[in-house]
């Protein structure tokens, strides 16, 4: 067995022709010593002609590409090597088909290991916020694409029919998207939820069973609040975007939106002088916003059985939580201070 193997090597080294298969032989070295360079190099010229579009090819991208340039560099080798020697045909057509497979694979590694560092690099609003939802599943599903495309054009080189197997990949995947139509509508909500800005990690908000919480994470089917007393809920994309939202971390300023009831023996007086009080207040206070934008109203609204309604509308500067509450306390204990300094009583709790 051996012997024949032999004889068949020694009865093809002879039918070859001396300078093409040293040529072979030296392109194949040259493609796998030089592949390095040679990849560096057409990767710098790629840069310098991406910066002369306005674009950069930065480090990243660099790296990522470099096995893939490579593996192109000595496939090309080969592909030039198979053509100068003498190969029986079957055998040649067997090799060639295993070049030009690799040389697939080469270019779509290359897509497949650019696609994170490309990702990474867009810092677009649309870009961060899918990056939200599941951790970059936007990049996953890329990814997931190009070795889809990679398979099939591997299969084509080979002269595979995939018609067969693409039907029955079809039948099973219109069971698995019907099985899976839930989930597919809350990740298209979760989608819609990001793109149209509605919330996004860290915001407080309050959905519309009155609930309020903190959004600590968006993923493909839910999203995770923090409620206030600190227990957690998973609450479907698809609720999310079908329901009212009210964020709070999207407004500027925090408003104090009070009713002071006064007894009802508080005399005109009174009622006057604790209003200006409170004016006079805000207006010296710097924790106070005042403008047309946002206005500050304080007025005796109505009078009714708990007494006389103070009405107490104004915005604070700041919308820091914590800084907030100082800023309310000031002036709650500002408003004691002025009933009491005119004589006049609360009838109920401030609210």
């Amino acid at each position: 067995m051996e012997d024949g193997i032999l004889q068949q090597l020694l009865h093809w080294f002879e039918i070859q022709n001396r300078d093409n298969l040293y040529w072979a032989v030296g392109i194949l070295l040259g493609a796998y010593l030089l592949r390095n360079p040679l990849a560096k190099l057409s990767l710098a010229i790629g840069a310098w002609v991406v910066k002369g579009l306005g674009a950069t090819l930065t480090d990243d991208l660099r790296t990522a590409l470099m096995p893939a340039t490579m593996m192109m560099y000595t496939s090309y080798g080969w592909l030039i090597a198979l053509n100068l020697l003498v190969l029986p045909d079957s055998f040649s057509e067997v090799l060639e088909k295993i070049v030009f497979s690799v040389m697939i694979a080469a270019v779509f590694s290359a897509v497949y290991e650019v696609i994170v560092p490309l990702g990474k690099a867009l810092n677009t609003e649309k870009m961060i916020g899918a990056k939200n939802l599941g951790g970059d599943w936007v990049l996953k599903v890329a990814q997931v694409v190009v070795v889809v495309l990679a398979v099939a054009s591997i299969l084509e080189i080979w002269e595979i029919n995939i018609g067969s197997a693409m039907t029955g990949l079809g039948v099973f995947g219109a069971a698995m998207a019907f099985a899976a139509q839930d989930f597919v509508r809350n990740m298209i909500a979760g989608m819609s939820n990001m793109s149209e800005g509605r919330f996004k990690p860290g915001d407080f908000i309050q959905l519309e069973n009155g609930e309020m919480g903190t959004v600590e994470r968006i993923e493909l089917r839910s999203t995770l609040i923090r409620k206030t007393d600190q227990s957690t809920a998973f609450l479907p994309n698809g609720d999310l975007a079908n329901g009212q939202i009210v964020n709070f971390t999207t407004r500027a300023h925090r408003r104090i939106y009070w009713t002071v009831p006064l007894r009802g023996d508080t005399t005109g007086a009174q009622v006057t002088a604790i209003r200006d009080g409170i004016l006079k207040f805000v207006d010296e206070s710097d924790d106070f916003l005042i403008s047309a934008d946002f206005p500050t109203r304080v007025r005796a609204s109505t009078v009714s059985n708990d007494g006389i309604m103070l009405f107490v509308y104004v915005f604070t500067q700041t919308n820091e939580y914590t800084e907030f509450l100082g800023v309310q306390e000031d002036l709650v204990l500002k408003v004691v201070d002025l009933v009491q300094t005119s004589g006049a009583h609360f009838s109920r709790p401030l609210t």
